[in-house]
Protein backbone atom coordinates (compact mmCIF):
# COMPACT_ATOMS: atom_id res chain seq x y z
CA UNK A 1 0.00 0.00 0.00
CA UNK A 2 0.69 3.73 -0.79
CA UNK A 3 1.84 5.30 2.56
CA UNK A 4 2.52 9.07 3.43
CA UNK A 5 4.55 9.25 6.29
CA UNK A 6 5.86 12.08 8.39
CA UNK A 7 9.72 11.49 8.81
CA UNK A 8 9.38 11.91 12.44
CA UNK A 9 7.50 8.86 12.52
CA UNK A 10 10.00 6.34 12.92
CA UNK A 11 12.41 8.93 14.76
CA UNK A 12 9.86 9.00 17.52
CA UNK A 13 11.00 7.30 20.72
CA UNK A 14 8.53 8.19 24.28
CA UNK A 15 10.74 9.65 26.81
CA UNK A 16 8.98 7.97 29.52
CA UNK A 17 10.06 9.05 33.16
CA UNK A 18 12.15 11.80 31.77
CA UNK A 19 9.07 13.54 29.79
CA UNK A 20 8.79 16.79 30.61
CA UNK A 21 5.24 17.28 30.79
CA UNK A 22 2.49 14.11 30.70
CA UNK A 23 0.20 12.05 28.44
CA UNK A 24 -1.72 11.05 31.84
CA UNK A 25 -3.12 14.31 32.97
CA UNK A 26 -5.96 16.29 31.63
CA UNK A 27 -6.89 13.54 29.24
CA UNK A 28 -10.45 11.71 29.39
CA UNK A 29 -9.17 8.34 28.31
CA UNK A 30 -11.90 5.94 26.88
CA UNK A 31 -11.41 2.49 27.01
CA UNK A 32 -11.71 0.29 23.64
CA UNK A 33 -14.23 -2.62 23.96
CA UNK A 34 -11.76 -4.97 23.07
CA UNK A 35 -9.52 -3.77 26.05
CA UNK A 36 -12.47 -3.32 28.34
CA UNK A 37 -13.39 -7.26 27.57
CA UNK A 38 -10.24 -8.05 28.60
CA UNK A 39 -10.73 -6.27 31.90
CA UNK A 40 -13.63 -7.45 32.68
CA UNK A 41 -12.17 -10.48 32.83
CA UNK A 42 -8.86 -10.10 34.71
CA UNK A 43 -9.17 -11.97 37.99
CA UNK A 44 -7.86 -10.64 41.03
CA UNK A 45 -7.25 -7.41 42.95
CA UNK A 46 -5.87 -5.89 39.59
CA UNK A 47 -8.97 -6.93 37.76
CA UNK A 48 -11.34 -5.26 40.24
CA UNK A 49 -9.11 -2.46 40.44
CA UNK A 50 -9.11 -1.71 36.65
CA UNK A 51 -12.98 -2.06 36.83
CA UNK A 52 -13.25 0.31 39.78
CA UNK A 53 -11.56 2.80 37.86
CA UNK A 54 -13.71 2.33 34.68
CA UNK A 55 -16.40 5.61 34.64
CA UNK A 56 -18.20 7.91 32.28
CA UNK A 57 -22.02 6.67 31.42
CA UNK A 58 -21.33 3.36 29.91
CA UNK A 59 -18.40 2.82 32.18
CA UNK A 60 -15.98 3.16 29.21
CA UNK A 61 -13.53 5.42 30.56
CA UNK A 62 -10.73 6.02 32.44
CA UNK A 63 -9.94 9.27 33.74
CA UNK A 64 -13.26 10.92 33.18
CA UNK A 65 -12.57 14.10 34.94
CA UNK A 66 -9.66 14.82 33.48
CA UNK A 67 -7.77 15.03 36.02
CA UNK A 68 -4.36 13.08 36.37
CA UNK A 69 -4.80 9.24 35.59
CA UNK A 70 -5.39 7.24 38.78
CA UNK A 71 -2.57 4.97 37.10
CA UNK A 72 -0.01 7.51 36.54
CA UNK A 73 2.91 6.69 38.96
CA UNK A 74 5.18 9.28 40.79
CA UNK A 75 7.94 7.81 38.68
CA UNK A 76 6.52 9.22 35.44
CA UNK A 77 5.20 5.82 34.09
CA UNK A 78 1.72 4.08 33.92
CA UNK A 79 1.27 1.45 36.43
CA UNK A 80 -0.71 -0.71 34.40
CA UNK A 81 1.86 -1.02 32.04
CA UNK A 82 4.42 -2.01 34.49
CA UNK A 83 2.33 -4.67 36.69
CA UNK A 84 0.42 -5.98 33.89
CA UNK A 85 1.68 -5.27 30.62
CA UNK A 86 0.45 -3.37 27.42
CA UNK A 87 -2.47 -5.58 26.72
CA UNK A 88 -4.28 -4.05 29.41
CA UNK A 89 -3.75 -0.52 28.35
CA UNK A 90 -6.72 1.39 26.87
CA UNK A 91 -5.64 1.39 23.00
CA UNK A 92 -5.26 5.17 23.10
CA UNK A 93 -2.14 4.82 25.55
CA UNK A 94 -0.63 2.28 23.68
CA UNK A 95 -0.57 3.87 20.10
CA UNK A 96 -0.06 7.50 21.19
CA UNK A 97 1.09 9.98 19.57
CA UNK A 98 0.76 7.67 16.60
CA UNK A 99 -2.10 8.76 14.21
CA UNK A 100 -2.55 6.39 11.50
CA UNK A 101 -5.40 6.73 8.96
CA UNK A 102 -6.29 3.99 5.80
CA UNK A 103 -8.01 5.53 2.98
CA UNK A 104 -8.21 2.31 1.26
CA UNK A 105 -5.71 3.16 -1.61
CA UNK A 106 -3.70 5.13 0.87
CA UNK A 107 -2.29 5.80 4.17
CA UNK A 108 -1.26 8.23 6.47
CA UNK A 109 1.00 7.79 9.45
CA UNK A 110 1.48 10.95 11.42
CA UNK A 111 2.73 11.99 15.30
CA UNK A 112 0.33 13.81 17.18
CA UNK A 113 1.79 17.56 18.20
CA UNK A 114 -0.11 17.07 21.48
CA UNK A 115 2.72 15.37 23.01
CA UNK A 116 5.50 17.77 23.82
CA UNK A 117 8.12 15.01 22.78
CA UNK A 118 6.96 15.32 18.84
CA UNK A 119 6.91 19.31 19.34
CA UNK A 120 9.77 19.17 20.21
CA UNK A 121 11.30 17.34 17.35
CA UNK A 122 9.41 18.94 15.15
CA UNK A 123 10.57 22.86 16.13
CA UNK A 124 14.38 21.41 17.33
CA UNK A 125 15.94 19.86 14.18
CA UNK A 126 17.99 21.22 12.01
CA UNK A 127 15.54 20.66 8.96
CA UNK A 128 11.79 20.45 8.73
CA UNK A 129 10.34 16.67 8.27
CA UNK A 130 9.17 15.64 4.61
CA UNK A 131 6.63 13.19 4.31
CA UNK A 132 7.90 10.17 2.70
CA UNK A 133 5.73 8.44 0.37
CA UNK A 134 6.90 4.36 0.76
CA UNK A 135 5.17 1.08 0.28
CA UNK A 136 4.25 -0.75 3.37
CA UNK A 137 1.17 -2.01 5.61
CA UNK A 138 -0.96 0.39 7.00
CA UNK A 139 -1.94 -1.94 9.96
CA UNK A 140 -5.04 -0.15 10.50
CA UNK A 141 -8.74 -0.84 9.46
CA UNK A 142 -9.59 1.48 6.77
CA UNK A 143 -10.88 5.18 7.71
CA UNK A 144 -14.08 6.12 5.46
CA UNK A 145 -15.22 4.92 2.26
CA UNK A 146 -14.14 7.35 -0.85
CA UNK A 147 -12.98 5.43 -3.68
CA UNK A 148 -12.27 8.24 -6.22
CA UNK A 149 -8.58 7.94 -8.18
CA UNK A 150 -9.03 11.40 -9.71
CA UNK A 151 -10.12 12.81 -6.30
CA UNK A 152 -6.94 11.31 -4.77
CA UNK A 153 -4.40 12.63 -7.37
CA UNK A 154 -5.96 16.33 -6.62
CA UNK A 155 -5.60 16.51 -3.04
CA UNK A 156 -2.26 14.48 -2.34
CA UNK A 157 -0.86 16.72 -5.75
CA UNK A 158 -2.11 19.91 -4.20
CA UNK A 159 -0.70 18.93 -0.78
CA UNK A 160 2.58 18.97 -2.37
CA UNK A 161 2.35 22.23 -3.84
CA UNK A 162 1.09 23.94 -0.65
CA UNK A 163 4.36 22.46 1.24
CA UNK A 164 6.54 23.63 -1.68
CA UNK A 165 4.98 26.89 -1.08
CA UNK A 166 6.05 27.27 2.47
CA UNK A 167 10.09 26.72 1.77
CA UNK A 168 10.53 30.75 1.81
CA UNK A 169 13.73 32.75 1.31
CA UNK A 170 15.48 33.01 4.42
CA UNK A 171 15.48 37.25 3.69
CA UNK A 172 11.56 36.55 4.03
CA UNK A 173 11.26 35.47 7.64
CA UNK A 174 11.53 38.50 8.82
CA UNK A 175 9.02 39.58 7.42
CA UNK A 176 4.78 39.20 8.80
CA UNK A 177 3.64 39.50 5.02
CA UNK A 178 5.58 36.75 4.08
CA UNK A 179 3.12 34.23 5.95
CA UNK A 180 0.09 36.91 5.15
CA UNK A 181 0.48 36.05 1.80
CA UNK A 182 0.95 32.23 2.63
CA UNK A 183 -2.37 32.11 4.28
CA UNK A 184 -4.38 34.13 1.74
CA UNK A 185 -3.42 31.60 -0.91
CA UNK A 186 -4.33 29.10 1.17
CA UNK A 187 -7.67 30.29 1.75
CA UNK A 188 -8.16 31.36 -1.78
CA UNK A 189 -6.89 28.28 -3.57
CA UNK A 190 -9.20 26.39 -1.34
CA UNK A 191 -12.51 28.46 -1.97
CA UNK A 192 -11.81 27.85 -5.40
CA UNK A 193 -11.37 23.75 -5.25
CA UNK A 194 -14.40 23.70 -2.63
CA UNK A 195 -16.61 25.79 -5.40
CA UNK A 196 -15.50 23.68 -8.08
CA UNK A 197 -15.82 20.28 -5.92
CA UNK A 198 -19.53 21.41 -4.90
CA UNK A 199 -20.58 22.41 -8.44
CA UNK A 200 -19.03 19.44 -9.69
CA UNK A 201 -16.80 21.67 -12.56
CA UNK A 202 -13.58 20.46 -13.59
CA UNK A 203 -12.41 18.02 -11.35
CA UNK A 204 -8.58 18.01 -12.80
CA UNK A 205 -7.83 21.16 -10.08
CA UNK A 206 -4.36 21.23 -12.55
CA UNK A 207 -4.69 23.75 -14.93
CA UNK A 208 -2.08 26.65 -14.07
CA UNK A 209 -5.16 29.26 -12.85
CA UNK A 210 -6.42 26.01 -10.63
CA UNK A 211 -3.53 25.16 -8.38
CA UNK A 212 -2.26 26.65 -5.32
CA UNK A 213 0.84 28.01 -6.74
CA UNK A 214 -1.05 30.19 -8.92
CA UNK A 215 -2.97 31.44 -6.08
CA UNK A 216 0.20 32.28 -4.03
CA UNK A 217 1.52 34.26 -6.82
CA UNK A 218 -1.61 36.11 -7.02
CA UNK A 219 -1.06 37.45 -3.55
CA UNK A 220 2.55 38.27 -4.22
CA UNK A 221 1.80 40.74 -6.78
CA UNK A 222 -1.24 43.38 -6.13
CA UNK A 223 -4.24 41.05 -7.12
CA UNK A 224 -4.10 39.55 -3.70
CA UNK A 225 -7.47 38.10 -3.13
CA UNK A 226 -9.21 40.03 0.12
CA UNK A 227 -6.35 42.47 0.19
CA UNK A 228 -7.70 44.65 2.53
CA UNK A 229 -7.82 42.06 5.15
CA UNK A 230 -5.04 40.66 7.48
CA UNK A 231 -5.18 37.23 7.75
CA UNK A 232 -1.53 37.53 9.70
CA UNK A 233 -1.89 38.61 12.36
CA UNK A 234 -5.60 38.09 12.98
CA UNK A 235 -7.22 41.58 14.57
CA UNK A 236 -6.99 41.82 18.49
CA UNK A 237 -10.90 41.69 18.23
CA UNK A 238 -11.00 38.50 16.59
CA UNK A 239 -8.38 36.59 18.90
CA UNK A 240 -10.16 38.72 21.83
CA UNK A 241 -13.03 36.48 20.87
CA UNK A 242 -11.04 33.16 20.46
CA UNK A 243 -9.34 33.22 24.14
CA UNK A 244 -12.76 34.32 25.68
CA UNK A 245 -14.52 30.63 24.81
CA UNK A 246 -12.84 29.15 27.72
CA UNK A 247 -10.18 28.07 26.07
CA UNK A 248 -7.52 28.67 28.95
CA UNK A 249 -9.71 26.37 31.23
CA UNK A 250 -8.63 23.17 29.62
CA UNK A 251 -5.56 22.87 31.62
CA UNK A 252 -6.81 23.20 35.33
CA UNK A 253 -3.55 22.86 36.57
CA UNK A 254 -2.04 26.10 39.13
CA UNK A 255 0.58 28.14 36.86
CA UNK A 256 -0.09 26.18 33.35
CA UNK A 257 1.48 27.86 30.65
CA UNK A 258 -1.36 28.97 28.88
CA UNK A 259 -3.57 30.32 31.81
CA UNK A 260 -0.37 32.48 32.74
CA UNK A 261 0.46 33.00 29.05
CA UNK A 262 -3.20 34.56 28.71
CA UNK A 263 -2.84 36.15 32.12
CA UNK A 264 -0.22 38.54 31.00
CA UNK A 265 -1.72 39.40 27.81
CA UNK A 266 -5.18 40.62 29.99
CA UNK A 267 -2.80 42.85 32.06
CA UNK A 268 -1.68 44.42 28.45
CA UNK A 269 -4.67 44.96 26.82
CA UNK A 270 -7.54 44.73 28.98
CA UNK A 271 -7.70 48.61 29.52
CA UNK A 272 -6.72 49.96 25.53
CA UNK A 273 -9.49 50.47 23.24
CA UNK A 274 -9.94 48.04 20.10
CA UNK A 275 -8.29 50.79 18.09
CA UNK A 276 -5.64 51.17 20.83
CA UNK A 277 -5.13 47.20 21.31
CA UNK A 278 -5.12 46.61 17.54
CA UNK A 279 -2.13 49.00 17.25
CA UNK A 280 0.01 48.12 20.24
CA UNK A 281 -0.69 44.38 18.52
CA UNK A 282 0.30 44.44 15.52
CA UNK A 283 3.44 46.84 16.56
CA UNK A 284 4.09 43.45 18.61
CA UNK A 285 3.85 41.09 16.13
CA UNK A 286 6.40 42.78 13.76
CA UNK A 287 8.89 43.60 16.05
CA UNK A 288 8.44 39.92 17.36
CA UNK A 289 8.77 38.59 14.07
CA UNK A 290 11.86 40.91 13.02
CA UNK A 291 13.99 39.89 16.04
CA UNK A 292 14.53 36.44 15.63
CA UNK A 293 13.60 34.56 12.09
CA UNK A 294 13.60 31.54 13.99
CA UNK A 295 10.28 32.50 15.33
CA UNK A 296 8.81 32.63 11.48
CA UNK A 297 10.45 28.92 11.09
CA UNK A 298 8.35 27.91 14.03
CA UNK A 299 5.27 28.96 12.81
CA UNK A 300 6.08 27.82 9.03
CA UNK A 301 6.70 24.34 10.57
CA UNK A 302 3.82 24.51 12.45
CA UNK A 303 1.85 24.94 9.29
CA UNK A 304 3.56 22.57 6.93
CA UNK A 305 3.05 19.96 9.95
CA UNK A 306 -0.54 20.70 10.10
CA UNK A 307 -0.73 20.22 6.19
CA UNK A 308 1.26 17.21 6.47
CA UNK A 309 -0.99 15.26 8.79
CA UNK A 310 -4.94 16.73 8.10
CA UNK A 311 -5.06 17.89 4.67
CA UNK A 312 -5.17 14.28 3.38
CA UNK A 313 -8.42 14.11 5.06
CA UNK A 314 -10.45 16.31 2.64
CA UNK A 315 -10.15 13.07 0.54
CA UNK A 316 -12.86 11.97 2.94
CA UNK A 317 -14.78 15.27 3.86
CA UNK A 318 -14.34 17.06 0.85
CA UNK A 319 -14.04 20.27 3.39
CA UNK A 320 -10.67 22.77 1.46
CA UNK A 321 -12.34 25.58 3.16
CA UNK A 322 -12.62 24.13 6.90
CA UNK A 323 -8.46 22.87 6.33
CA UNK A 324 -7.76 26.40 5.74
CA UNK A 325 -10.06 27.89 8.34
CA UNK A 326 -8.74 25.95 10.89
CA UNK A 327 -5.27 26.17 9.68
CA UNK A 328 -5.30 30.09 9.68
CA UNK A 329 -6.80 29.87 13.32
CA UNK A 330 -4.06 27.79 14.38
CA UNK A 331 -1.01 29.65 13.31
CA UNK A 332 -2.42 32.91 14.54
CA UNK A 333 -3.34 31.31 18.16
CA UNK A 334 0.29 29.90 18.18
CA UNK A 335 1.61 33.50 17.48
CA UNK A 336 -0.51 34.92 20.02
CA UNK A 337 0.79 32.26 22.85
CA UNK A 338 4.19 33.15 21.72
CA UNK A 339 3.98 36.84 21.56
CA UNK A 340 2.68 36.96 24.97
CA UNK A 341 4.78 34.69 26.58
CA UNK A 342 7.87 36.34 25.18
CA UNK A 343 6.80 39.48 26.85
CA UNK A 344 7.50 37.93 30.46
CA UNK A 345 9.98 34.76 29.40
CA UNK A 346 12.20 33.95 27.32
CA UNK A 347 11.14 32.20 24.73
CA UNK A 348 13.36 29.11 24.37
CA UNK A 349 12.76 26.52 21.81
CA UNK A 350 11.48 24.40 24.53
CA UNK A 351 9.42 27.05 26.02
CA UNK A 352 7.81 27.26 21.73
CA UNK A 353 7.51 23.62 22.24
CA UNK A 354 5.45 23.78 25.10
CA UNK A 355 3.31 26.48 23.99
CA UNK A 356 2.22 24.26 21.00
CA UNK A 357 1.65 20.97 22.54
CA UNK A 358 -0.36 22.94 25.16
CA UNK A 359 -2.59 24.53 22.27
CA UNK A 360 -3.39 21.11 20.21
CA UNK A 361 -4.31 19.72 23.58
CA UNK A 362 -6.64 22.22 24.66
CA UNK A 363 -8.01 23.03 21.27
CA UNK A 364 -7.31 20.59 19.00
CA UNK A 365 -8.69 17.29 21.09
CA UNK A 366 -11.96 19.29 22.43
CA UNK A 367 -14.41 18.62 19.95
CA UNK A 368 -16.84 21.81 21.26
CA UNK A 369 -14.03 24.34 22.11
CA UNK A 370 -12.36 23.73 18.13
CA UNK A 371 -16.67 23.97 16.94
CA UNK A 372 -16.62 27.42 18.69
CA UNK A 373 -13.33 28.74 17.70
CA UNK A 374 -13.70 27.56 14.21
CA UNK A 375 -16.92 29.46 13.75
CA UNK A 376 -15.61 32.71 15.12
CA UNK A 377 -12.58 32.51 12.96
CA UNK A 378 -15.56 31.81 9.88
CA UNK A 379 -17.53 35.79 11.40
CA UNK A 380 -13.53 37.54 10.16
CA UNK A 381 -12.54 35.74 7.25
CA UNK A 382 -14.79 35.99 3.46
CA UNK A 383 -15.95 32.64 4.07
CA UNK A 384 -19.74 31.02 5.38
CA UNK A 385 -20.00 29.13 8.36
CA UNK A 386 -19.62 25.63 7.21
CA UNK A 387 -20.63 22.66 9.04
CA UNK A 388 -17.48 21.89 11.06
CA UNK A 389 -15.55 18.87 10.06
CA UNK A 390 -14.37 16.15 12.82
Amino acid sequence: MKVLKNELFDEFKCLAGECPETCCYGWRIIVDDETKERIMEKDGIWGKCLRLCLSGPDKNFFNYDSGSCLFHGISGLCNIQKKLGTEYMPEICRKYPREVRDYGSFATKNLDLSCICVSKMLLERDERPALIECDEESGRDRHGSNDDPQFEEIVLDSQKELIKILQVKPQLLFDPVTMDRILHGLLAYCQFAQETVLEHKDMKLTKDDGRPSYFYELCKSDDMPDAGRSYFPLPIMALNRLINTQFDLQDSRPFSMINRTIEWYHHKFDLKTEIEGQKVWTRMVTDFIREDPSRMEALLRYLQYDIQQCYSEIYENYSFVHFAVAAIMHVNMFLFLMVNYNRRKKLTPLAMAKLLSAYERAACHNLGLSKDMYAIVCDYLPVQTLEFST
